[in-house]
């Protein structure tokens, strides 16, 4: 117990410098909550024939979720903009891809991927990003999704704002997670 203590204490310091250094990209106060993580989680496809891309992964809590549901690191793409997370995730998990670089650049990043994606996580701040990054970013969600994929955003926003919506999504679920600092919303998207 002591050293999850000590390991939330260490990711959430990390966070808070991080997100004090460069706010608009990290769109957070705090990393997400157990609550969270698991909600977001909960709607991840299992197949070991598709692989799971999270988009802004921050210190890694719902990477280190992904892998504990049984997701294979080599089955798994976390793609991380800001260099001092990147580094981070790169020490803490071996086996799994971890990329340097924007989801606004979604299909080249996954350009050379042999296989399917079958779900894409999420927890960038889209709302926070410019409006042209984030629109890019929802373009090319459908682009790199399996047929029956799913794409899971989390969001402090509990309005809906369609122009959030992956181009072609239907949302097919969204539950709210109050135990979460800002108390926030799990919205599931299908194709």
């Amino acid at each position: 117990m002591k050293n999850i203590e000590k390991s939330y204490l260490k990711n959430t310091f990390s966070f808070v410098r991080t997100m004090a250094s460069n706010p608009r990209t990290t769109g957070a106060i705090l990393p997400s909550s157990k609550y969270l993580v698991r909600e977001m989680v909960s709607h991840v496809r299992h197949s070991k024939d598709e692989y799971v891309v999270e988009l802004g992964p921050g210190t890694g809590v719902v990477t280190a979720e992904l892998l504990k549901i049984g997701i294979e690191p080599k089955k798994l793409i976390v793609i991380e903009y800001n260099e001092n997370f990147y580094f981070q995730l790169k020490r803490n998990f071996p086996g799994v891809r971890v990329v340097h670089g924007d989801a606004a650049g979604l299909t080249n990043i996954l350009k050379d991927i042999v296989g399917q994606v079958g779900t894409i996580i999420s927890g960038l701040p889209l709302r926070s990003l410019p409006r042209k990054t984030s629109s890019a970013i929802l373009e090319q969600i459908p682009q790199v999704l399996s047929p029956e994929g799913k794409y899971i955003q989390f969001t402090y926003d509990f309005l809906s704002r369609n122009r959030f919506y992956p181009k072609g999504g239907k949302l097919i679920e969204s539950q709210k997670v109050m135990r979460n600092l800002p108390p926030a919303k799990v919205n599931v998207f299908s194709f």
